[in-house]
């Protein structure tokens, strides 16, 4: 038994030691997105899609950009849903992305429930180009209704040429 620990042991030194010295550096905060989502709705479906309007506004120096799409909800969704405000972090591999560099398509999970006022989460990796993610900050807010929602979501952001 001792031998087997020490050559699992010796294979890990090895692997560590076959590692590249200099790693890629761990993706970065850039910014946070924040999107109003159209409302009111009334929901008692499998799916939804509502227009959205968007800002990301960079961190440091850099002017806000905005973005329009849909917002798509697959799953059960039921109730009424007022206004929905969104915001995520904006992570990607470098500490600044090009104007524009948010189009595209995300795909996620999206749990959310309301009474009055609510919250939701909304977990999103871009298709394609997987390099550029949005993080919720903390929950989604949802206000003036009665709701609850679970399932796959879908994003499509473009950005508003100016």
């Amino acid at each position: 038994m001792a031998r087997g620990l020490l050559a699992l042991a010796a294979l890990a030194v090895v692997g560590l030691a076959a590692q590249p010295a200099s790693a890629a550096p761990p993706p970065a905060v850039v910014g946070v997105l924040t999107c109003d989502v159209q409302g009111p709705d009334v929901a008692l479906h499998f799916g939804s899609n509502r227009a959205i309007h968007c800002v990301y506004r960079p961190n440091g120096r850099g002017r806000p950009q905005t973005y329009i799409g849909h917002f798509r909800k697959y799953g059960v969704e039921v109730g009424v849903i007022g206004h929905t405000a969104i915001s995520w972090r904006v992570i990607a591999p470098s500490h600044r992305i090009p104007r524009g560099s948010l189009a595209g398509s995300y795909r996620g999970f999206t749990i959310e429930a309301t009474v009055g006022v609510g919250s939701g989460a909304n977990i999103l990796v871009r298709e394609g180009d997987s390099t550029i993610h949005l993080d919720p900050i903390g929950m989604q807010a949802q206000t003036g209704g009665l709701n609850a929602a679970v399932g796959i979501t879908a994003l499509e952001l473009q950005p508003v040429r100016r």
